[in-house]
């Protein structure tokens, strides 16, 4: 599914909700995911948006976001690689977040990728 093209070059703002992003983490929670499972998910999804951020991160976020994020659409990358989700989930694992806090990071960038896809926010 390609971005509009009004959003090719475009940088623009996604404000998080958190009402929304908590129904998306109730969401995921009721997968019954493994902890694991949970750091894989969020390295994947943060790889996806990482090269997206406009304020030109040194590195990706390994937990919660700020409220406001910046983000070039266009950068955003469909399906990461394997040996680098496998190398951010275990850096997230070090941080030995709750599985609860990690379907909340997760439900985040889930959250961020429907509204930039869907190219209006929620």
């Amino acid at each position: 599914m390609g971005l509009p093209k009004s959003f090719r070059v475009s940088v623009i703002e996604v404000e998080l909700d958190p009402e929304k992003i908590g129904v998306v983490a109730n969401r995921i929670s009721g997968v019954n995911r493994e902890w694991d499972e949970c750091n894989w998910f969020l390295a994947e999804a943060e790889l996806r948006l990482f090269p997206a951020y406009a304020s030109r991160l040194k590195e990706p976020y390994l937990g919660n976001l700020p409220p406001r994020i910046l983000l070039y659409p266009a950068k955003i990358v469909p399906q990461p690689e394997e040996d680098q989700i496998r190398s951010l989930a275990w850096d997230i694992s070090q941080r030995h977040h709750s599985t609860q806090d990690l379907f909340t990071f997760i439900a985040q960038r889930y959250y961020i990728y429907e509204v930039i896809i869907a190219g209006r926010q929620r």
